[in-house]
């Protein structure tokens, strides 16, 4: 439903006219997260202002001059909603830490991420008279490209989310790229060399490992497994990006069962992570993969500081440097990582070991102000912008969400449902009316 300049140009989307059944996190005014109906989606020109809010644990959030955020009373111990104009740096916003399962998915079709329509799928193949047939074998359950030779190697045609998988995905994500006709790890450790190579050999994939010889602009050895497979190449470019800064954590990864979160966990912090005295540590230039490992986290109660760091020079001379957004667990959260995942990297393993030794991570505990399901995280910066100087701000969008009137974002941060109350109520229930 489309509305004029009078309604800010609003554009409702009915769920229900769509037939779309949809869920999302959303948190109560006493801090307990779980998973609720969305009825509907709304779109519209922002106010005036645009509002950006930092907080002191890396979130952010750029909201109109309306009742979109929901702030922490101390007096009462609940969370209400505040004018946007009204919320000053120290005040509190809720931040999921700990989050509900939902039900998993096992594997995903891989018609998903390779079209039937430009790759051959085997028993789409098999069973049917009107496809030429090729002077080869061609295997029910596999996917192959359309232009396969005899030696193709084909993948399967699901993908399942096991532990091994996610391992692969993790290890990918963290030090992994592609060329046209092979995937490439570059890791020094030999032990996860050898589980790379041990995945490739499952899979029917050849495969090399090689060392580059010292470089002066670079120092040290670097050594790389390449795995040779096209469709491999295709399927994970779809699945999870492309290069360091396009690269992200897929849908189908927060329905997946543990097994596959704590395979790709162990991948991606044995690949890239970093063990210290006091906490883990990992980084990436794509600030969506650092936040999607953030929410995955979640699920086992492991809350994550995000922070941003922009380097002005790197051993390789680069330039027009990408900054680095940087996950850290500290504290008893230390404690949870431990107990759920270990990993493969055998020094890693044995740092992390060491650190939970200490008994003194506790003694952190008390930055994290924790309640119920939710840390509160304080505001530590509020910046007031004119909208239409900023392209980025052309359309705000908002989700009705009727049982706590509550939703939240990709990043952790709870926000109110303005479609319900403040900015647009009036023009959502004119909409609603017509």
């Amino acid at each position: 439903k489309l509305h004029g300049p009078e309604e800010a140009n609003m554009e409702l989307l009915v769920l229900n006219d769509i037939y779309v059944n949809a869920s999302i996190l959303s948190c109560d005014e006493n801090g307990k997260v779980k998973w609720c109906n969305i009825t509907n989606i709304t779109r519209h020109d922002p106010s005036e202002y645009i509002y950006k809010f930092r907080t002191k644990w890396g979130r952010e959030v750029s909201v109109v001059a309306s009742k979109s955020l929901l702030v922490w009373n101390k007096d009462n111990n609940i969370l209400e909603e505040m004018d946007s104009e009204a919320i000053k740096i120290g005040d509190k916003l809720p931040i999921s830490f700990k989050t509900p399962n939902t039900e998993t998915i096992k594997f995903i079709d891989m018609r998903t991420y390779l079209s039937d329509k430009k790759y051959l799928y085997g028993s789409d193949y098999n069973n049917s008279n009107s496809i030429k047939k090729k002077k080869f074998n061609i295997k029910n359950n596999y996917v192959y490209l359309k232009n396969c030779k005899q030696n193709s190697i084909p993948l399967r045609d699901t993908f399942e989310l096991n532990r091994d998988n996610g391992f692969f995905i993790g290890i990918y994500l963290a030090d992994g790229n592609t060329c046209k006709d092979y995937v490439g790890i570059s890791k020094n450790d030999e032990i996860i060399r050898n589980k790379i190579e041990d995945w490739f050999n499952i899979l029917g994939i050849k495969n090399k490992t090689q060392t580059k010889k010292y470089n002066p602009n670079r120092p040290g050895v670097s050594t790389s497994i390449r795995g040779y497979s096209t469709i491999l190449v295709q399927f994970l470019e779809k699945f999870l990006g492309k290069y360091s800064y396009g690269k992200y954590l897929p849908n189908e990864t927060y329905f997946a069962p543990d097994e596959f979160i704590e395979g790709l966990i162990d991948g991606y912090i044995s690949g890239d992570g970093c063990i210290t005295d006091y906490h883990i540590v990992v980084s990436s230039v794509s600030k969506d993969l650092i936040t999607g490992i953030s929410h995955i986290l979640t699920r086992y109660g492991i809350f994550s500081k995000i922070s941003i760091c922009q380097q002005k020079k790197n051993n390789i001379g680069s330039e027009n440097i990408l900054p680095r957004y940087i996950l850290s667990i500290q504290s008893n959260y230390v404690y949870k990582f431990a107990n759920k995942f270990t990993l493969t990297h055998p020094e890693k393993q044995e740092k992390l070991n060491k650190l939970v030794s200490r008994n003194t991570l506790g003694s952190m505990s008390f930055l994290y102000e924790e309640h119920n399901d939710i840390i509160l995280d304080k505001i530590i910066s509020i910046e007031k912008t004119l909208a239409n100087n900023n392209e980025d701000y052309n359309k705000v969008y908002d989700i009705t969400v009727p049982d706590t009137l509550n939703f939240q974002l990709f990043n952790g941060l709870n926000v109110r449902d303005t479609s319900e109350t403040g900015y647009i109520q009036r023009r959502l229930v004119k909409a609603m009316e017509d």
